[in-house]
């Protein structure tokens, strides 16, 4: 009587250890899953972090590249007038700021920047970057670049053929996956800006003792 009943209790625990070993295995492979996700997850947040520094670096590139030409530190690339000199004034004039064959319109000083990468239409578009592991054919997929536009931000007061007195410098730096940064910098043509409000100024007697 006791062997039949103990029978009967290991019929009814039959398959119990199978359904254990399937609970922990499918515990086992979510976990593994989910640690696998969040690894991939990691390395893409790690790789598009490190894209995004590098068009940054390319923008700050072409900030420095654009302020060396203004200081007249840079000479025109071939095919420019011999001996010119970069001021405010060309700066902001396409004709005199970009290259002859130069017909985007744009103030981006293809004249003077080594724009290496053209547009759709053959128009200069970035100044291609050398970069360690990057290829030597610029790719909008794998390399560095960046593009610069100069204009005045005071256009609506500045008399026609005038100097401008500042320059807004607009840089935009590309990187690999499409990372893309955008920096702004206001250029003033002089340190010394002062206006006085009379030909001739005297000095008073002192308010305080």
């Amino acid at each position: 009587m006791k062997g039949n009943r103990q029978m009967r209790t290991d019929k009814q625990q039959r398959g119990a250890a199978l359904i254990t070993v399937l609970l922990l295995s499918t515990l086992l492979l979510a976990t593994g899953g989910a640690l696998v996700l969040v690894t991939s997850l990691s390395q893409r947040t790690s790789i598009d972090a490190t894209a995004e520094m590098q068009a940054y670096y390319s923008a700050e590139t072409g900030l420095q590249d654009t302020l060396n030409v203004l200081r007249g530190n840079v000479n025109p690339v071939a095919g420019m007038p011999a001996n010119s000199k970069i001021n405010f004034l060309k700066a902001v004039t396409p004709t005199q700021s970009n290259r002859s064959t130069d017909n985007s319109g744009l103030r981006h000083l293809s004249g003077w920047l080594n724009y290496s990468v053209n547009d759709a239409n053959g128009n200069p578009d970035r100044v291609a970057l050398a970069c360690t592991g990057c290829p030597s054919t610029y790719s909008r997929l794998t390399g560095l670049a960046y593009r610069v536009v100069v204009s005045d931000p005071d256009a609506a007061t500045t008399p026609v053929g005038a100097e401008p007195t500042c320059l807004l410098l607009q840089v935009f730096g590309f990187g690999p996956k499409g990372a893309e940064k955008h920096l702004e910098l206001i250029v003033k043509r002089s340190n010394f800006d002062y206006t006085p409000p009379a030909m001739l100024m005297i000095r008073g007697a002192d308010d305080c003792s």
